[in-house]
């Protein structure tokens, strides 16, 4: 090889790994450093939390309707967030979970209900406009709109919930339907942001989730198997929470 040619090829290749660095460098310089995508909340419930459970025990022989509404007292939650896309300071798209512990009360015409605990997972690709939209975002308000799948534990703890008492027929010792599983759903949420002192961001956030599903199993204990399953298994619930940002 001629020392010409060689010589364009050093150059050649200067040039290119020059042009290279130019290019790599312009985004890492101008983006913030990982840990600024992380964002963290806490907050809890305003009042509203309420679910709904409704379904179909023994089809065989009496295809008895079950209809079980949840009541959550106190909601705590405690939520986590990563940008993965920052578009400009006032727009991103992120990842998040948001675990929910509860505290509450079910309530039904069969067996009357009684106080448990409730844990839920909600994780969800959210879309962030304006305040707390990144870590340099300055707008006083804000919005972020998210959906995504909800894993729920009911009870969380403790013993069974009762769902469903069999009607009490001719002096004969009724069944009972408890309830001690968990499930996934779909969830969407809308929250509302606006600008606190000192740069930090308050939201107030709504939650939806709604599933239905050929069948359920309950997992009682002392379920027989006629009543351990809920046939057309459906749910709807709706949480209004507030929330602060933590590290914003």
């Amino acid at each position: 090889m001629s020392m010409k040619k060689c010589l364009a090829i050093l150059i050649g290749v200067a040039l290119s790994v020059s042009a290279s660095s130019q290019i790599l460098r312009l985004p890492i310089a101008t983006a913030p450093p990982i840990f600024g995508r992380f964002f963290g909340q806490f907050g809890g419930t305003t009042g509203l939390d309420f679910s709904q459970l409704s379904g179909i025990v023994d089809p065989v022989r009496k295809n008895y309707k079950v209809l079980h509404k949840q009541v959550n007292f106190l909601t705590l939650a405690v939520g986590a967030r990563f940008n993965v896309f920052e578009f400009s300071n006032t727009f991103s798209v992120a990842v998040a979970s948001q675990p929910l512990f509860s505290f509450g009360r079910a309530y039904n015409k069969s067996t009357g209900g009684g106080v448990n605990f409730m844990f839920r997972v909600p994780c969800t690709l959210d879309f962030n406009i304006g305040n707390a939209a990144t870590n340099q975002t300055r707008a006083n308000k804000g919005v972020v709109l998210g959906a995504g799948m909800q894993w729920v534990k009911y009870p969380f703890f403790g013993g069974d919930v009762p769902i469903f008492k069999e009607p009490v027929i001719g002096g004969v010792q009724p069944h009972f339907s408890n309830m001690n599983c968990n499930w996934w759903e779909p969830v969407a949420h809308l929250g509302i942001r606006t600008a606190r002192k000192h740069s930090y961001s308050n939201e107030v956030n709504v939650r939806v989730a709604y599933v239905k599903r050929s069948s359920l199993n309950l997992n009682g204990a002392n379920n027989l198997e006629m009543f351990n399953k809920l046939q057309n298994f459906e749910r709807f619930s709706i949480m209004l929470s507030y929330l602060v940002f933590l590290n914003y």
